[in-house]
């Protein structure tokens, strides 16, 4: 999982600068300023992000909660996020080891 700075970087890379993302996630450049120096979000923010990268926002809210977190709470998100991920896998795994033609006749068996 990446940590936060990096999705800031990749909202930098998609939009060309910091400034350019804040504007397309109507937020203020501070706050995109504020996550690289102190490497922390809020819910509201980790979702436009994800929204904006086009990713999962289960995943950006686990990274914000993760960086907020210490100790065994922190643990704990760490943990969350492992099984969110295996469990992806292995459903990515399924339905692309699945023969075509079985997929197209009974979607609603496979995709959840």
């Amino acid at each position: 999982m990446k940590d936060l700075i990096q999705y800031v970087d990749d909202l930098k890379k998609k939009y060309g600068s910091d400034n350019k993302a804040a504007k397309e996630l109507n937020i203020e450049r501070t706050t995109i300023a504020n996550i690289r120096k102190r490497g922390q979000m809020g819910e509201e923010t980790a979702v436009k992000i994800a929204d904006a990268l086009g990713i999962d926002q289960g995943e950006v809210l686990i990274a914000a909660a993760m960086a907020r977190s210490e100790g065994a709470v922190k643990n704990a998100w760490e943990n969350i996020s492992k099984r969110a991920g295996l469990a992806a896998s292995i459903a990515t795994l399924a339905i692309a080891g699945m023969p075509f033609y079985e997929l197209i006749q009974q979607p609603s068996m496979y995709i959840m």
